[in-house]
């Protein structure tokens, strides 16, 4: 059975709450049900289009595939709502409750989510391309295969979610919390980041190439195999990484910290990390070819069969170091210190 607007609206009536009733499929664009309970209600396959929706209540409300194009739902609430499969293109969620809703597969593209809480949600396969999160709360969400292109995400509270194999290429990412995050096999790629927190983060098999990542923490993160090529990594923190085969190729890391990082394999062929600090970093079947390492301080550092062809360690500080079986015989290592450095099996300029 279908209804028209007029139809639905005299169904619906005045009251305060609806619980336990089924508007399934209805036809209701442009209506205004603003400050109305529909608490438990279903609306499966309603038409919401244009709908006024402010301050609604639609806590454990059964809306899979409904259509909520262009609609006002600032400040609704939607708590343990099922929102699986909707259409909710451009619509404005300023405010809005979305605690532990159901929005696997919906399509929230372009949609305003400024404020909006989204703790504990499902939006696994969900479509947020070039909506914007400013303010918004993520804590603990599943976001598995989201796609996220070109958003806009700033001050968000992401941590303790999961974000494997999302899409968030070509987004502009500034004082987000991502620390404890599951983030393998996620695309971060031609995005803009700062002061982004990946602390404690699992960023396994990644690709975050061509990005600027300026300022960002990656405290005892999990980079493994993931690729950072062509990235702008100026003044961030790595201390406590795992970088173990990570490719950081052709990047800026210029003034970083890597104090007692992994960098097992890592190559950083082409890559400036002039005055970055790799104190205790573990340097293993590093790649270091046509690196800049001017000024960086290696104090303690373990260098085991690195052959940095053609890198620059001018004025670097191996102080205390242990290398062995390295080739530096192309290296330019002029005024470099090996104060204490315990060296065995190595060649030098």
């Amino acid at each position: 059975m279908s209804y028209s607007v007029s139809e639905s609206v005299i169904i619906i009536g005045n009251t305060n709450t609806k619980d336990n009733h089924t508007f399934d499929n209805l036809y209701l664009e442009d209506v205004d049900f603003s400050y109305q309970n529909y608490k438990n209600v279903s609306f499966k396959g309603a038409n919401l289009i244009n709908a006024n929706l402010q301050f609604v209540i639609f806590e454990n409300a059964n809306l899979s595939g409904a259509n909520f194009y262009c609609a006002n739902l600032k400040y609704a609430n939607f708590k343990n709502a099922n929102l699986s499969n909707c259409k909710m293109f451009k619509v404005d969620l300023t405010g809005a409750n979305l605690c532990g809703v159901y929005l696997n597969n919906a399509n929230l593209k372009q949609s305003n989510l400024t404020d909006t809480n989204l703790m504990r949600a499902d939006l696994t396969n969900a479509n947020l391309e070039k909506s914007m999160l400013i303010n918004t709360i993520l804590t603990k969400a599943i976001m598995i295969k989201c796609v996220l292109v070109e958003a806009k995400l700033e001050y968000v509270c992401c941590n303790f979610a999961d974000l494997r194999s999302a899409n968030l290429n070509k987004t502009i990412i500034n004082y987000t919390n991502f620390e404890n995050t599951f983030m393998n096999d996620i695309s971060i790629q031609y995005s803009h980041c700062t002061n982004v927190n990946f602390k404690d983060v699992q960023i396994v098999n990644a690709k975050l190439n061509f990005s600027t990542l300026l300022k960002s923490n990656f405290i005892n993160a999990n980079l493994l195999n993931t690729e950072l090529n062509n990235c702008i990594l100026a003044h961030s923190i790595f201390n406590q990484a795992n970088l173990t085969c990570a490719s950081l190729q052709n990047s800026n890391m210029s003034n970083n910290q890597l104090i007692y990082a992994n960098l097992t394999e890592t190559n950083f062929t082409n890559t400036d990390l002039s005055q970055s600090n790799l104190t205790c970093a573990k340097l293993i079947n590093t790649i270091l070819i046509n690196s800049c390492l001017n000024n960086a301080v290696l104090t303690s550092a373990v260098v085991y069969e690195v052959y940095p062809k053609n890198a620059d360690f001018t004025d670097a500080k191996l102080t205390d170091a242990r290398i062995d079986i390295s080739d530096f015989s192309t290296t330019t290592m002029m005024n470099a210190v090996f104060t204490g450095a315990i060296i065995n099996d190595c060649e030098f300029p």
